[in-house]
């Protein structure tokens, strides 16, 4: 892009429509670089619509500019107090999952479910009440038919539950070599959750109950990928959005012992059931050797190259190499790196991603990487390894996650042919 790049604001304001400006945009070492946070709000009209001209982009990348304005971008700033772009003020997520509320309304109350219509809206975040049966369509867990429903998790709950008892529930002596050191080794690693911590103390020993159910019983269905560490990470997600259907939305105030038992014997199965598709999608990454994860960090540092490449150029004279670091962010699919809260919006991406979750991921890694490019630039080998195992991410909020994740969209429209 040139130096300056013309925006076209669009403004709900009447004193304003269709004003024209032109701002100088943030720099990096590599160029010129926005923060644009996609907007999920396509339909309704808001102050502040942001389109990039066509007329300062090569000719090469004018079809993906035309897929970015289509999507109706929103702009946002890091600060309250930064005027970026004229004073748009920060986009206020929650709030805008409401307006958005009627759209999964229409959509779920259909007979039949339109899943691609359903994969857009919830790519962008879904209302935290329409999360659970959202994520349950979309990896192919429920039905699309309303009518079978009922019948079809009635039966799936049923069968995992006679797994746990065949597989789980049983005596250590009537287990395998294989077997005892899979379910040690669950063991040792589920009180190493990180999220766990955010339960309330008399919560903890039920929920580590049950994620070592589900771990325990998909390790044994499942003996091509077994159990890998970081799995039990892949559980919490679930366990947050299922149990809060019939807890209090927030963790800390969940009290189980108001639940009846069939309420979380079908939570933990559903929790079972969603797990195993997204493991599904992502299986390479937990096969010997995890050729996956592998793969998916080779892919991250090309990006970073590509995007930044003074910065890749630094860290490989600092000696560092990006599964260092990278391994741990893809094999835990970055719930190590953001704060608890943001787990089910993250996740909303992840679930509407479905086999392409991969890819996205090592463009979101990117992003995130290249948020900090000018303060990395500045390290050394000790303190990029540092700061890259403890992320300055716990205040994040769902602004900065947003602003992230429509980062990683946009360089994925417009770099994932090259």
């Amino acid at each position: 892009m040139s130096e300056r790049t013309r925006l076209e604001v669009h403004s709900s304001s009447s004193e304003e429509e269709r004003k024209v400006t032109e701002q100088e945009p943030a720099k990096t070492e590599q160029g010129e670089r926005f923060r644009l946070l996609a907007s999920y709000t396509q339909g309704h009209r808001l102050p502040g619509y942001l389109r990039v001209s066509s007329k300062q982009v090569p000719d090469d990348e004018q079809q993906n500019v035309k897929q970015v304005n289509k999507s109706n971008v929103l702009l946002t700033t890091e600060k309250e107090d930064v005027p970026a772009f004229h004073g748009f003020n920060r986009v206020a997520a929650v709030g805008l999952y409401a307006t958005r509320d009627k759209k999964f309304e229409r959509l779920l109350v259909e007979p039949v479910v339109n899943l691609q219509e359903l994969q857009k809206l919830v790519w962008n975040g879904c209302p935290p009440g329409r999360r659970s049966i959202c994520w349950k369509l979309l990896l192919g867990y429920m039905p699309q038919s309303s009518g079978r429903r009922v019948e079809v998790l009635s039966r799936k709950r049923l069968e995992y539950h006679i797994w746990v008892k065949e597989h789980h529930n049983v005596d250590d002596i009537e287990r395998s070599e294989d077997e005892l050191r899979i379910l040690h080794q669950i063991r040792i690693d589920v009180p190493r959750t990180a999220a766990l911590g955010f339960l309330p103390s008399s919560e903890v020993d039920g929920v580590q109950k049950s994620i070592e159910r589900i771990l325990y019983v998909r390790s044994i269905r499942n003996p091509g990928t077994s159990y890998v560490q970081g799995m039990n990470d892949l559980v919490i997600p679930f366990m947050s959005v299922f149990l809060s259907d019939v807890c209090s939305e927030d963790m800390n105030q969940w009290d189980n012992t108001t639940l009846t038992s069939q309420e979380l014997y079908d939570a933990e199965a559903d929790c079972y059931w969603c797990l195993c598709k997204v493991l599904d999608c992502i299986q390479e990454n937990y096969t010997f050797a995890q050729p996956g994860v592998q793969k998916i960090c080779f892919h991250f540092s090309e990006l970073v190259k590509l995007l930044d490449e003074d910065l890749h150029e630094h860290l490989k004279q600092e000696g560092i190499d990006f599964l260092q670091f990278g391994f741990r962010w893809i094999n835990c699919l970055m719930l190590r790196e953001i704060p608890f809260h943001l787990f089910p919006r993250l996740w909303d991406t992840y679930v509407a991603e479905s086999n392409q979750v991969g890819d996205f991921i090592a463009y979101f890694c990117a992003a995130l990487l290249l948020n900090w490019a000018t303060k990395l630039k500045a390290m050394d080998f000790q303190g990029i390894i540092v700061f890259l195992q403890h992320l300055p991410t716990e205040n994040w909020t769902l602004v900065e996650l947003e602003t992230i994740l429509s980062q990683a969209h946009l360089w994925r429209l417009v770099h994932q042919d090259r």
